[in-house]
């Protein structure tokens, strides 16, 4: 809960930033492990033991969430035209 509250005062931060709110789309599991990899700098052996759990778990906690993320964040933008937003 404290890397999610905090996750959210980074996006009110840096509003534009597409991975802050993907990571908060995260399941809260998954979220729990990957913010603290990605943002903090955290091992994976570090956040298996802050969280009393197995490194395999931890592992595949990460690869999930760096499937989803690496999907969601590939996806195409569509930026609007001008003439598209006259309309």
């Amino acid at each position: 809960m404290q890397w999610t509250n905090e996750l959210r005062r980074n996006i009110g931060l840096h509003p534009s930033c597409k991975l802050l709110r993907e990571l908060l789309s995260l399941d809260l599991y998954t979220r729990t492990v990957v913010y603290p990899f990605l943002i903090k700098g955290w091992s994976s052996h570090r956040i298996a033991e802050r969280l009393k759990v197995s490194l395999i778990t931890i592992q595949k906690l990460l690869e999930i969430g760096r499937e989803q993320l690496k999907r969601k964040l590939a996806a195409p933008v569509r930026i609007e035209t001008e003439r598209e937003r006259q309309k």
